[in-house]
């Protein structure tokens, strides 16, 4: 089927929205503006990126209307009219498990109840069950499913006190029902009165557009980019608020006129080499910085700048001090009762007994950080570059691009690239509590340390008490599995967290 350039928005018209995915409708829009409403495609055909975009979107509408047609026209032959009896006529037809229809799927992923920052850990769940509805899936995405709802289980990321928690259950049944089989292929069919429970928990809350947008702009700065791909993000906003998708009154309004104008400028240099600039507000990791905290900081410079702003070194009126902001970090959930709210520049003590969990519980913790607020380094002098630490690692999912180690301490300034640092241990790398006490000085306001101890058969960390005293937090870990914080951090509870069940006797 050939399709001229004044036929295509006709056919794009007919292909049901539920059909469409985000970068085609970005790449609609992108060439209804290149070509001033359809009525100018010179600009299209005569640069070779858009001509490439252009083919490839056709080739999948193309794709989309050659599928929904057939299956219509197999439908239809299937069940000639002419060759049934009355009798077959009569007969009762075989019940099927009701198949999503695509407005509910589109019902599903559209903007309904809450508009938040982060969805619920649980929702995302059970919307990517709800996906393979009706499918043909590969036993490699139930097997990458599984073991994703484990790591947050682990994790503390899904919890049994959520009102999620019985459709996870459930869920996870299902889950280990399709592995139990020795299938490659599954074809997935879930209960109707389950998937109506999954759509309506879905409907509770829905991601803010404008924190999409500052996603997909996270996804694309510091990298190269094609000029494509910064047009159809440019379109995306654009649109979001010409249709008022994202509001003069949405918190992150300034910061997405901020990427846009990051965008034009890009655009403007034609030059494919250059790369976007992060922005204030940046997503750092696969976290989203757009709270007024630390993950705003995007470089020394800024800490400078915070730091002289926040008046170290100079008198500060008492009336300017009660109004002042500072900075932390926003951790949440299990995290936040035992560490705290964590302040750049300052340090934890963290001790434990031997075979506690105290590695594997911070390596998750420490995975934590790098997916919510950047780069992160951990010194393993304890274990090194091991198949032990690999083995907490399959434990934990820990792994992550902002999540760096190495088996001893580097120079400080390398330690400037990071926003979190892991001793593991302050005893293995024959830290003094005067030289730790002088690196975080060093590294203060910039970097978060957390020196990891040994400690004594009566529970006490071992060295001297000048280690417990010099921290502005302390993290102990009375047993297995189990920690417990104090200290000057907020959000911290003095209440017994566990991190890992029990072991068993």
């Amino acid at each position: 089927m050939n399709i001229t350039q004044k036929q295509y928005p006709d056919l794009f018209k007919k292909v049901p929205t539920s059909e469409l995915s985000n970068e085609m409708e970005d790449s609609h829009e992108l060439l209804k503006k290149l070509t001033k409403n359809w009525q100018d495609w010179n600009k299209v055909n005569n640069n070779a990126t858009y001509s490439k975009m252009y083919k490839a979107q056709v080739d999948l509408l193309k794709a989309i209307v050659a599928e929904t047609t057939g299956s219509k026209s197999n439908a239809k032959n299937n069940t000639p009219a002419s060759t049934k009896s009355n009798d077959q006529k009569k007969s009762p037809t075989k019940t099927k498990t009701p198949q999503p229809k695509q407005a509910d799927k589109a019902a599903l992923l559209s903007r309904q109840g809450n508009p938040v920052e982060a969805v619920d850990p649980h929702i995302i769940m059970l919307t990517r069950f709800y996906k393979m509805h009706g499918k043909q899936v590969p036993r490699e995405k139930v097997v990458t499913l599984a073991r994703s709802m484990v790591r947050k289980i682990e994790s503390r990321e899904l919890k049994k006190a959520s009102k999620y928690a019985v459709l996870i259950e459930r869920m996870q049944a299902m889950l280990s029902a399709l592995l139990n089989t020795n299938k490659k292929i599954f074809s997935v069919t879930i209960a109707p009165d389950f998937l109506s429970k999954v759509e309506k928990s879905a409907a509770d809350e829905y991601k803010m557009a404008s924190v999409q947008l500052l996603s997909r702009y996270a996804g694309l700065a510091e990298k190269q980019i094609t000029i494509v791909q910064a047009e159809r993000l440019h379109s995306a906003m654009e649109r979001a608020i010409e249709k008022n998708v994202v509001p003069k009154s949405d918190r992150y309004f300034k910061r997405i006129k901020s990427a846009m104008k990051a965008l034009s400028e890009y655009l403007e240099m034609e030059d494919e080499s250059q790369t976007l600039p992060l922005i204030e507000g940046e997503l750092s990791g696969l976290g989203c910085a757009c709270n007024k905290d630390a993950r705003q900081i995007n470089s020394l410079g800024d800490w400078i700048k915070l730091h002289k702003q926040q008046g170290q070194g100079k008198a500060v009126n008492s009336m300017d001090f009660i109004k002042s902001e500072f900075v932390n970090y926003p951790l949440d959930g299990d995290w936040l009762e035992v560490f705290g709210r964590p302040i750049p520049g300052k340090h934890t003590i963290v001790y434990s007994g031997a075979k506690n969990a105290k590695t594997t519980t911070l390596l998750s913790f420490a995975g934590y950080l790098a997916r919510n607020f950047g780069p992160v380094l951990f010194v393993s002098k304890e274990e090194g570059i091991s198949g032990t630490l690999q083995e907490k690692f399959a434990i934990t999912g820990a792994q992550h691009p902002n999540l760096t180690l190495v088996e001893d301490l580097p120079d400080t300034e390398e330690l400037y690239n990071y926003r979190f640092v892991f001793l593991d241990s302050s005893s293995k790398l024959q830290l003094s509590p005067e030289q730790l006490s002088e690196l975080q000085k060093e590294l203060a306001p910039f970097v978060c340390i957390y020196a990891i101890l040994h400690a004594t058969k009566t529970g006490q960390h071992r060295g001297s008490n000048e280690y417990k005293h010099d921290a502005d937090h302390v993290v102990n870990f009375p047993e297995f599995g189990v920690a417990r914080g104090e200290g000057r951090f907020s959000g911290c509870t003095n209440r017994s967290i566990r991190f890992a069940p029990e072991r068993e006797e």
